[in-house]
């Protein structure tokens, strides 16, 4: 089965999209770094009885996917939740919204993720295209080309 949409399952957990305001206030690691393998926070699931997020990190050309680990606490204020809770380091200002992986990635991006990426990312990063860029690029392709193989003028 392909899964096209949020919340998605994988090994029992449920991954959901990270929220726009999780990026705003977070961090990029090693900022002061250029990478071209930087990975960015697009999905996180509440893990060990909602005590814990696993945070997927994706790519935006590529389908790697690093999973990290953040701490669970009850959200507060206006800080949007996953299923009412919210990583403990964003709210200590050290939530870390992008990483240069120092790890060969864990898994492959999902649908859903490739999408979100360009829907969160597309506007603050040069290197994502957003939905718009990609129906732009879709639209001036138009589409495939058949070769058959030799002239289709008559006899």
């Amino acid at each position: 089965m392909t899964v096209r949409e949020y919340p998605f399952e994988i090994d029992g957990d449920v991954f959901h999209p990270i929220p726009e305001a999780w990026i705003a206030e977070g961090d990029d690691w090693d900022e002061d770094q250029e990478s071209d393998h930087r990975l960015y926070a697009v999905s996180a699931a509440p893990v060990c009885g909602s005590r814990s997020f696993k945070i997927r990190y994706c790519h935006p050309r590529t389908d790697n996917v690093l999973i990290g680990w953040s701490h669970a606490v009850p959200s507060r204020n206006s800080v949007p939740s996953i299923e009412g809770k919210h990583p403990r380091s964003l709210l200590l200002g050290q939530w870390p919204r992008s990483v240069i992986p120092q790890r060969d990635p864990d898994d492959r991006q999902r649908i859903p993720e490739d999408k979100h990426i360009r829907a969160l990312w597309g506007e603050r990063v040069a290197d994502i295209p957003t939905e718009a860029d990609v129906e732009r690029e879709l639209m001036a392709d138009g589409g495939p080309t058949i070769d058959f193989g030799g002239d289709l003028g008559g006899a």
